[in-house]
């Protein structure tokens, strides 16, 4: 499981989906709505009781640099990148069902 897996996203219909439109138009964003689990109820804003897996990966060695060049700050990028796709397809197998796609970066 991801941390994304931990609460349940609702739907936005009816007055749920208006009370988002007005929130917006009035504030420029919306919040979205969301349920985990209660303590005596059966929903609440605690997280749900499934398991997250935590991997973790080679370390990439980055000097400091004062005032990094645009070439300098994507070549670490680029670095950091290919390590979590390298964690990513290293460790897929292991943590769950649905996550056995490539992982995207966009």
């Amino acid at each position: 499981m991801a941390e994304t897996d931990l609460f349940e996203v609702g739907s936005s219909k009816g007055w749920t989906a208006r009370m988002q439109n007005t929130m917006k138009k009035c504030l420029g964003f919306t919040l979205p709505l969301f349920m985990g689990r209660g303590i005596w109820l059966t929903s609440g804003l605690l997280p749900l009781n499934k398991p997250v897996h935590v991997v973790v990966g080679k370390p990439i060695d980055c000097p400091k640099v004062e005032n990094p060049t645009s070439a300098q700050v994507e070549e670490y990028h680029e670095k950091y990148i290919e390590a979590l796709i390298e964690v990513f397809n290293a460790n897929k197998k292991n943590v769950g069902i649905n996550r056995m796609g490539e992982l995207r970066i966009g």
